[in-house]
């Protein structure tokens, strides 16, 4: 008996569930856990379970969302990427070293000592979400 696949065309999550996912998604990302995509197709079929959601049936056989369920999801989701991680560069995971973090915390002290620093003083940052244009 041929079994025909009855969400080959139609959409598992409602436009609002996707937004909710879509949000989720975001949200991992800006606290730093980005998921890759075998972790969002996982995480969707975890969903789908959670909330009673009629999903095809391959998604139960494989604990997780097929791939074209993935690739719909994110050409309806501009606004999200699949980017891969970058390696650290070799001057960057040498220069991460005893001696070298030593040094900076004592140059670190001398600073706060000479301009007397308290501690509400010190901020935290980088160059993520500046924009440099």
């Amino acid at each position: 008996m041929l079994e025909i696949d009855i969400f080959s065309s139609e959409k598992v999550f409602d436009a609002q569930q996707e937004e909710v996912l879509t949000g989720y998604l975001i949200e991992a990302a800006d606290l730093y856990y980005e998921l890759n995509p075998h972790e969002v197709r996982k995480f969707a079929y975890q969903v789908a379970v959670e909330y009673n959601i009629k999903h095809p049936q391959s998604w139960d056989e494989n604990s997780m969302a097929g791939p074209d369920w993935f690739s719909g999801f994110m050409k309806r989701r501009h606004n999200l990427s699949m980017r891969s991680a970058q390696a650290t560069s070799l001057a960057r995971a040498t220069g991460f070293n005893r001696a070298n973090v030593e040094a900076f915390f004592m140059k670190l002290e001398d600073v706060i000592e000479r301009y007397s620093f308290d501690g509400c003083d010190i901020w935290n940052m980088d160059e993520t979400g500046v924009n440099k244009g």
